[in-house]
């Protein structure tokens, strides 16, 4: 049986009932339930990996006018319970991911590619930063 899902950007999609937590009847978590927008930022130093894709941040990535990412606030992976489903944290944290869309979406199906451009950060960044946001597959 499949199920029909609203998600923030009000698309549609199916999962399957064996998806399902058995004891609480509720789906999985995924980050397209997060509440929160995903932003594009200035990568800090402490941030080491793409929460999609998990490689690391190369070198690129830490200087202008490479430097932006995109931040979701969201619940991490923690591992598995003794019934082999996976289980995440109930607190939320910051995830960075490289600005490709298909990274993103490992983490969230439902993901539409919109990311927010605050615009106090756009008036501080420069015109070659601004120019990578544009050149990402992202709106």
């Amino acid at each position: 049986m499949l199920f029909c899902f609203q998600s923030f950007a009000y698309d549609c999609f199916f999962i399957s009932q064996s998806y399902f937590n058995a004891a609480t009847d509720q789906p999985p978590w995924y980050s397209g339930m997060s509440p929160h927008q995903y932003q594009f930022v200035v990568l800090n130093s402490a941030v080491k990996k793409c929460y999609g894709c998990g490689q690391g941040f190369v070198e690129k990535y830490r200087h202008h006018p490479y430097n932006i990412v995109v931040k979701h606030v969201d619940r991490r992976f923690i591992g598995r319970n003794e019934h082999g489903q996976w289980v995440y944290s109930p607190s939320y944290a910051n995830t960075y991911y490289h600005p490709i869309r298909s990274h993103i979406a490992m983490k969230n199906p439902t993901f539409d590619g919109n990311v927010f451009l605050q615009l106090e950060i756009s008036v501080n960044q420069s015109e070659a930063q601004l120019a990578e946001v544009l050149r990402s597959d992202l709106i």
